[in-house]
């Protein structure tokens, strides 16, 4: 009932935009987050403004930059004043993103940059999302999303859901003391001003005027520069152990059970906090350079690790099917099907994915296979074993949505499809083709004298060929005019 009502007052607002000029603050909803729009609502209307809600497409698509600058244009148009902005979602290190839709930082950036008027007069901006007002966050990606917004507020850390008050009493007194938060010129009126702000429990942290102060700290840029120093010396000791629980080795066998307090989300949070540092020295030549920490975006997909593994499960159980099925009928040395992904722990799973990659590319440098009947399926159990090692293993983030470390995901994986064994016996010839010139290469390795490496290779070649046309089968004649090619190219010139 109160996401019913959300959406449709959120419609009516956007639709009156263009009768009135008192909607001074946007709030971009990815999460259908009903109770922050009404605190902000609230918030908005003491100080005589109103409240205009986006995140919706008007077709019913996904939210997104083309939808944005849209609504940016329709506010200008109507000659409404902005004075602050409200993103409320998943963030993904420089990304806003929801049931909604998503929008980067420099999505943002860019619309606004199309809207400079209606940009300049925002002053704050409230990111109510994990990580989002971290210090390094802020200095890497949301400052300068408009050019005069000198207050950047919302958590420094995982931020609470957008159920709990805790968030709604932390965004509603942030307005209530924003004109004290933008007016504190030094660490002393900074603090005064940010004691005053409801949400003690959460991991409050803003930044304003270039004084960053959260739950614990207050200083300036110069002072979180010092802080970098001490922080450099523990960045591989942290990366020692980050690896460690993506590969699984032993003593790492599963990351922590615990996703809020446990070692991987410390090193997390220390990971994001770094983030100012790298950004700052990254200018600087290799030696003087920050070190730089394991993908932020592969850590907290390994600390949600169990959650990935239910999404690859929901939403492509027949192509794990499918694989394993292959595997088995593969017969090749080595291999080992994945089974129930649940019941392993990710050392075995690592084991598993590293054991048929490792097999599969030897089989890819096996002519003789590859031109049998078994090569298409060869090639495409090769294509996607790669695919689920950069998804389960690796982590990609361009395999991982990011929405898979919230169970019932309900995003698909861009890397993991289908396999079209028919479709794949056309790679055959190309695929021999790099594998015959492997072959020739690992012949004549050892070979000095040129004549005798000349020799070696088109005794390979003919050995090949009439191994091929022997075997009278459809795609060996396509093969054969491969070897045919190769041994003209191989002629010895006069």
């Amino acid at each position: 009932m109160e996401r019913g009502l959300k959406n449709l007052v959120g419609l009516f607002l956007v639709s009156s935009i263009s009768s009135t000029c008192l909607a001074d603050i946007i709030f971009i909803d990815f999460n259908n987050s009903a109770s922050e729009v009404k605190y902000a609502r609230a918030a908005a209307e003491k100080r005589g403004e109103k409240l205009i809600v986006l995140g919706r497409a008007s077709d019913g698509s996904s939210y997104n930059s083309e939808a944005f600058s849209k609504d940016l244009n329709q506010i200008q148009n109507s000659g409404a004043k902005l004075t602050s902005m409200i993103i409320s979602g998943h963030d993904g290190n420089g990304e806003f993103f929801g049931s909604n839709g998503s929008l980067t930082s420099e999505q943002m950036r860019q619309a606004f940059s199309e809207h400079k008027e209606l940009a300049s007069n925002v002053r704050s901006i409230f990111m109510a999302g994990c990580y989002g007002s971290d210090f390094g966050a802020i200095e890497t990606y949301w400052k300068g999303i408009t050019p005069n917004a000198s207050l950047l507020a919302g958590y420094g850390g995982s931020g609470p859901r957008n159920n709990v008050s805790s968030g709604w009493n932390y965004l509603g007194s942030f307005y209530g003391h924003e004109k004290e938060l933008l007016a504190a010129s030094d660490k002393k009126s900074l603090q005064t001003a940010f004691n005053k702000l409801a949400g003690k429990d959460t991991n409050r942290s803003l930044c304003s005027n270039d004084i960053y102060v959260n739950n614990n700290w207050i200083g300036t840029l110069a002072d979180l520069k010092e802080n970098c120093v001490a922080a450099k010396q523990n960045v591989p000791a942290s990366n020692k152990r980050i690896i460690c629980y993506l590969e699984g080795d032993s003593g790492c066998e599963n990351p922590p059970s615990d996703t809020k307090a446990g070692e991987l989300r410390v090193l997390y949070n220390e990971s994001q906090k770094n983030l100012f540092c790298e950004s700052q020295y990254s200018h600087l030549g290799e030696g003087a350079k920050f070190p730089p920490s394991v993908s932020r975006d592969r850590i907290i997909r390994l600390i949600l690790f169990k959650d990935v593994v239910k999404n690859t499960m929901l939403h492509h159980a027949d192509l794990l099917k499918t694989y394993d099925s292959e595997l088995s009928k593969s017969n090749l040395a080595g291999v080992i099907p994945l089974g129930d992904l649940s019941k392993l722990s990710r050392a075995e799973l690592v084991h598993r994915l590293k054991a048929n990659e490792t097999a599969l590319t030897k089989s890819m440098a096996d002519p003789l296979l590859l031109s049998s009947k078994q090569g298409p399926s060869i090639i495409a159990l090769k294509s996607l074993s790669k695919s689920l090692d950069r998804t389960l293993r690796e982590l990609d983030s361009e395999c991982v949505p990011f929405d898979w470390v919230e169970v019932n995901s309900r995003s698909s994986s861009t890397c993991l499809k289908n396999p079209d064994l028919a479709k794949s016996g056309a790679q055959v010839p190309e695929t021999y083709q790099s594998a015959i010139q492997s072959k020739m290469d690992e012949k004549a390795e050892f070979v000095k004298d040129p004549s005798e490496r000349f020799k070696v290779q088109i005794e390979y070649l003919q050995s090949e060929r009439i191994r091929l046309s022997n075997s009278r089968t459809p795609e060996a004649s396509d093969l054969v005019r491969i070897i045919d090619q190769e041994i003209k190219n191989h002629e010895r010139p006069e």
